[in-house]
């Protein structure tokens, strides 16, 4: 599974100030080998973000993850992928953003079967 955090426009910034954005990459990073922060995936009256992206290109939009329960309920999930999603943090996009979503995970997964310094075989 990919994990697309945004931190664009409004997601990962001063506009939530009391929530500690740092602290939430740590909590995700610590979850997902396959985190990618990315710029805005819109819609911004959501942030902040989280994106699960399943190998089959099911997308599981997070929204309005402003606490450190939020973020725990986001993890507990990704790191069990077979139990409930937090469904009161689940929302489904426009269909543009789920496009945009969708351009930056295959981005994504390019960078990481290739890594910098690796050749394509």
């Amino acid at each position: 599974m990919l994990t697309l955090a945004c931190r664009g426009c409004c997601c990962g910034t001063s506009k939530h100030p009391d929530v500690d954005h740092d602290a939430h990459l740590d909590a995700l990073h610590a979850v997902s080998p396959n985190l990618e922060i990315t710029p805005c995936l819109g819609p911004c009256r959501w942030s902040n973000v989280v994106v699960a992206i399943e190998d089959d290109g099911t997308q599981h939009w997070f929204a309005k993850i402003l606490s450190d329960h939020d973020i725990g309920a986001v993890t507990r999930w990704l790191a069990d992928p077979t139990g409930a999603r937090p469904s009161h943090l689940e929302q489904t996009p426009p269909r543009p953003d789920q496009d945009r979503a969708a351009q930056v995970a295959t981005l994504a997964r390019a960078r990481l079967r290739h890594p910098l310094g690796q050749a394509a075989r």
